[in-house]
């Protein structure tokens, strides 16, 4: 990871695959955010953000894995360009509004026991 890149990794009481398709959902209705690929094999999401007036974009990467009583989530945001190190608080604000945008749509599904 470069100087400004963000990771946030966070456990839910969700099965994987529910919080996978809960993480799918939850990116297409982000305004500022492409996915490029979603794969349920490997339960990950890669994705992009544009351009801005504070930054050349970034790159967005999640995966969902099986943890003992849920699922774990690690989410990545980088920034595009290298050089932009003081780009942090943009990857930071990125991996907050993803989490947001995801435990509301886990809302919906129904917690492991």
């Amino acid at each position: 990871m470069g100087f400004a890149d963000q990771q946030l990794q966070l456990q839910v009481p969700y099965s994987p695959d529910d919080t996978f398709n809960a993480l799918k959902t939850a990116m297409e209705k982000l305004p500022k955010v492409k996915v490029d690929s979603a794969s349920p094999t490997t339960r990950t999401v890669a994705a992009e953000i544009g351009m801005s007036l504070w930054s050349w974009g970034e790159n967005i990467s999640i995966s969902v894995v099986p943890v003992e009583g849920g699922s774990g989530v690690t989410v990545n945001s980088s920034s595009k360009v290298r050089t932009n190190v003081l780009n942090g608080g943009k990857n930071a604000k990125n991996i907050a509004e993803i989490v947001d945008a995801l435990s509301k749509e886990l809302e919906r599904y129904p917690q492991v026991s």
